[in-house]
């Protein structure tokens, strides 16, 4: 059996969210999500219905090991006028992370990508 690869990106376009449903579904199921906030169909309700008629900007980090979805943290940007761009989560301040020995790490590597790309805007 080969190593592992770990490796996580950002959606930014609607419908490559979107096409992460059936994946985004399998994860909350192996993930045993404890908030519905965390689901595919609060956070793409969410985002359909109160974000993108604002205009906001949508960011998703996803995580991947090998092909299979691992972590999912979906979440919006907002310029202020007085402040950077300020991320707020779509619905559920937790990632969407599966249960592995890894765990906390992957939150640690999502944590610093979200801190750039806030940082970046």
């Amino acid at each position: 059996m080969g190593v592992e690869t770990d490796r996580f990106y950002i959606v930014t376009d609607p419908s490559a969210l979107e096409a992460l449903q059936d994946e985004w579904d399998d994860l909350y199921d192996r993930a045993k999500a404890l908030s519905i906030g965390q689901s595919f169909s609060w956070c793409w309700a969410a985002w359909k219905g109160r974000h993108q008629p604002r205009n906001r900007r949508l960011h998703c980090i996803v995580g991947r090991r090998d092909e299979r979805i691992i972590l999912i943290w979906p979440f919006f940007l907002r310029n202020l006028t007085s402040f950077p761009s300020r991320a707020h989560s779509l619905s559920c301040d937790e990632p969407l992370v599966e249960n592995q020995p890894e765990k906390e790490q992957w939150i640690a590597t999502a944590w610093e990508l979200h801190a750039k790309l806030v940082v970046a805007t």
